[in-house]
């Protein structure tokens, strides 16, 4: 007499399919998650460069940089000891009621926040001579650039900010 087989899967047959599925799920995961962390560097480096160029045209059109007395030492806007709120409010509340970008957004909270939800680190060449140096603290991480040949450099600590590697600076193209 011969033996008679179910027709169906066994045990072991289904639990390596399942162990198969979950491996290609987490390799897909892994994929997905690091695509989206470029994206959200992408999109803070636009956004940094959006406010430079929206800096040097109002310098172009005005004698001053936005909200600044020409002349003075250069300064760094991280938030703590000079507010964005200062540049911001110049750049759509001027006399020739000119927008110069959408910066602004975030106007409400009187910064100009990246991706993560942290204060751009800007620094605007007061004193007319080409060159900016940044010093900028953020709780207690701390950065500092001397000599970046721009009129006006952005920065973003990034996804990490205790991780160098991650910062996103506007000078470094």
């Amino acid at each position: 007499m011969a033996a008679v087989r179910n027709k169906g899967f066994t045990l072991l047959e289904l639990l390596v399919v399942l162990v198969v599925i979950a491996i290609l799920a987490t390799m897909s995961f892994a994929g997905i998650r690091a695509l989206h962390r470029m994206a959200q560097r992408t999109s803070t480096a636009g956004r940094a460069q959006v406010l430079v160029n929206a800096i040097k045209a109002y310098k172009t059109d005005y004698p001053n940089y936005p909200g600044q007395v020409q002349g003075a030492s250069d300064r760094t806007y991280d938030d703590t000891t000079y507010k964005h709120a200062v540049f911001l409010t110049a750049l759509t509340n001027n006399p020739r009621r000119k927008v110069y970008s959408e910066v602004a957004e975030n106007i409400t909270t009187n910064s100009y926040l990246d991706y993560w939800g942290r204060p751009y680190v800007i620094a605007i060449d007061e004193n007319g001579d080409g060159v900016v140096d940044i010093n900028a603290t953020f709780g207690s991480l701390s950065f500092t650039s001397n000599g970046i040949r721009e009129t006006v450099a952005v920065m973003s600590w990034g996804f990490f900010p205790s991780n160098s590697a991650e910062r996103l600076c506007s000078w470094i193209r």
